[in-house]
């Protein structure tokens, strides 16, 4: 079975499928593919046993494989609790560091505009910029910089 999109209705893969149904009616073409609750109705209707979310749009969507899994169709791809895990950045990051995997450090100094002696510093896995921060008659800025950077071996 395939869903398809009403700008989609000529395309290949409806055709192919031994029964294709349009979803998102009144939906933009790519908010069609999106709407994850109207998906599971039309798989219910039709006794779906399982959704391939494709690559994309849906794959990482942790309320899509909730709502698969609390209606009995498997989702195919990572578990909603693993979708959860790997969706929050920091929890990630932690994650892999938890794990063993090498990461890149870096550490954001936040300093006056007047003077460079740090005020703070506050761990961030963004990438190294200078941006000013208003922070009442002294700005504030934030110095980011790599530390302790860990080289990947080749393998």
């Amino acid at each position: 079975m395939a869903i398809y999109s009403k700008e989609d209705k000529k395309s290949m893969h409806r055709y192919k499928a031994d029964e294709a149904y349009q979803v998102g009616t009144h939906a933009s073409p790519v908010g069609a593919y999106l709407g994850y609750e109207e998906i599971v109705k039309v798989a219910l209707e039709h006794d779906v046993d399982a959704i391939h979310p494709g690559y994309g749009f849906l794959s990482e969507n942790v309320h899509f494989a909730r709502l698969c899994e609390a209606n009995g169709i498997a989702f195919v791809g990572p578990e909603s609790t693993v979708l959860n895990k790997f969706g929050d950045k920091t929890l990630a990051r932690q994650l892999a560091i938890d794990a063993g995997v090498p990461v890149e450090y870096e550490l954001c100094a936040v300093t006056s505009r007047s003077s460079d002696v740090p005020l703070g510093v506050l761990p961030t896995p963004e990438m190294s910029m200078v941006c000013s921060l208003p922070s009442g008659p002294t700005p504030l800025r934030l110095l980011c910089e790599r530390v302790a950077p860990v080289k990947l071996q080749e393998a």
